[in-house]
This record gives C-alpha cells, sequence and structure tokens, in this order.
C-alpha cells in the first residue's frame, strides 16, 4: 500500500521556500549572490512530487527510491511520519547516503579512466586539425 502524508500536514510546509541572499566578505568577494535554502525531502510525497524529482534529476530520483526501499513505513509509528524533524534526520541521511555510495562508485570509476580500454578508445594522438579533417572526408561519404 502505497502511504503518503496529508498534503496540509506540517511536514509537507514547514521549511521555506525564500532565496536567502548572502553577502560574502572581503577578501574573498564583494558580489552578492543567491543560494536557495535547501527543502529537504519528505519521502511520503504524493507521485506528482516524485515525478518533479525524476525529471529534474534522474540518478537522484533514483537513489532516493533505492534509500528508501531500505525502510519499512510499517514499523514507523505514524505520528513520527508527519513531523518535520522527522523527514529532515531521513533527509540528512540520505544526503550521508549519496556521499557514501559516490566514494564508492568513485573508485571503479577512476579505475576505468586508467583502464587501457579507455586511453585506447578515447586518448589518441589526433590534432584537432586532424579531427576536423576526418569529418569532411566522413561527410562526403
Amino acid at each position: 500500500m502505497a502511504q503518503q502524508i496529508d498534503p496540509s500536514s506540517e511536514a509537507m510546509g514547514a521549511w521555506p521556500q525564500k532565496v536567502e541572499q548572502c553577502n560574502v566578505p572581503q577578501p574573498f568577494c564583494t558580489f552578492q549572490f543567491n543560494r536557495k535554502i535547501v527543502r529537504p525531502y519528505n519521502f511520503m510525497m504524493p507521485q506528482w512530487a516524485w515525478e518533479l524529482v525524476g525529471k529534474r534529476n534522474k540518478l537522484e530520483f533514483l537513489l532516493a527510491v533505492r534509500y528508501g526501499m531500505e525502510f519499512d513505513l510499517n514499523q514507523i509509528n505514524d505520528a513520527l511520519l508527519h513531523r518535520p524533524s522527522f523527514h529532515t534526520v531521513k533527509y540528512v541521511e540520505f544526503q550521508y547516503y549519496l556521499k557514501k555510495h559516490a566514494l564508492k562508485e568513485i573508485a571503479v570509476l577512476m579505475a576505468e579512466f586508467e583502464s587501457k580500454n579507455f586511453s585506447i578508445r578515447f586518448k589518441t594522438s589526433f590534432s584537432v586539425l586532424d579531427l576536423v579533417s576526418l569529418k569532411g572526408t566522413i561527410d562526403t561519404l
């Protein structure tokens, strides 16, 4: 059974929607920049909200689904599910989850970049002009 929190619940609207203006002091820089205030995921969002996350960042969406599957919501008290603090904690844990998996996977990616197969496929000795002339030859075929 798919559960979701009522949109009028405090857990849905407890985080700020504004963009904060920050002044960066000298010696770093003298300009202002906008920084969005993070709104933590509510892991019991309705389907349309998850679809927006999926359209914005497919990888983030898939990792959130994978993270969410590690929990059995039937074992969590319903009153706890409606507290913003619960979802904030889950969001922080999700960030640690992302970092852990990113650090674990980076070794695999680096091994691929350093492999001979990658070097043969992508590290060629062609100059830019050689590639441009090759493109012209391919276009005439």
